[in-house]
């Protein structure tokens, strides 16, 4: 079992200057509270084709968010113009990494945490 759930992310339509966020929620499914947890999120179009930024020129953006997330919190996470690109559907998550408060670290892959419900 990893030490966080995520939902898949969900992507809601770019905005009329072609910002695409991300959105999902999290669960600390571990015995310690994180102090940091960065996302790496890589988006696709409609084909399954990787699509970068149409302003940074890049595909994979990391969003870092500051805790504490306590042992058994579920939190919501919303970012914004992750990527401007209006062709974006859907992202997904590449890696996640989580600094604990105890100062240990954890790497973990996409593949390896997503709740698909």
């Amino acid at each position: 079992m990893s030490s966080i759930e995520i939902s898949s992310p969900y992507t809601p339509s770019p905005n009329s200057a072609g910002g695409v966020d991300v959105c999902h929620t999290i669960f600390n499914a571990s015995e310690k509270s994180m102090k940091y947890i960065t996302f790496t999120y890589v988006p696709y179009n409609s084909v399954g084709d990787i699509l970068s930024c149409t302003v940074k020129r890049q595909s994979e953006m990391s969003c870092k968010v500051t805790g504490p997330f306590t042992p058994g919190q579920e939190s919501y996470l919303h970012w914004e113009n992750v990527w401007y690109n209006p062709t974006v559907v859907n992202a997904k998550i590449k890696e996640v990494k989580i600094q604990y408060m105890d100062d240990t670290e954890e790497t973990i892959a996409g593949e390896d945490i997503l709740d698909e419900e």
